[in-house]
């Protein structure tokens, strides 16, 4: 998976070098990206100010993460997806 400033993330198949499938839903360019653990499911931070929850086997939106009041820049999850982590151009670090 990549994203980057044209707001859309981007699934790719390793092997072929060949995209999959675009996924969007940000208002804003997507400003990281971190899988969580080992599964297909991964996570997102925005300039929309939204950290959000992806799947990459079927490119659904799975979850939206509220709060932050700024561009997001950093975003992290624990391996079994419980906990997620963003941090904010506000200079707020959020724990979901």
């Amino acid at each position: 998976a990549s994203c980057g400033a044209d707001n859309v993330v981007k699934i790719w198949d390793y092997e072929k070098g060949e995209k999959v499938r675009d996924m969007q839903g940000h208002q804003k360019q997507v400003t990281a990206l971190a899988f969580v653990g080992k599964t297909p499911q991964f996570v997102t931070a925005s300039g929309d100010t939204t950290v959000r929850m992806w799947n990459a086997d079927n490119g659904g939106n799975l979850r939206q993460f509220p709060g932050a009041a700024d561009y997001v820049y950093a975003v992290c999850a624990s391996p079994d997806g419980e906990v997620v982590a963003s941090g904010c151009e506000d200079g707020v670090v959020r724990v979901y």
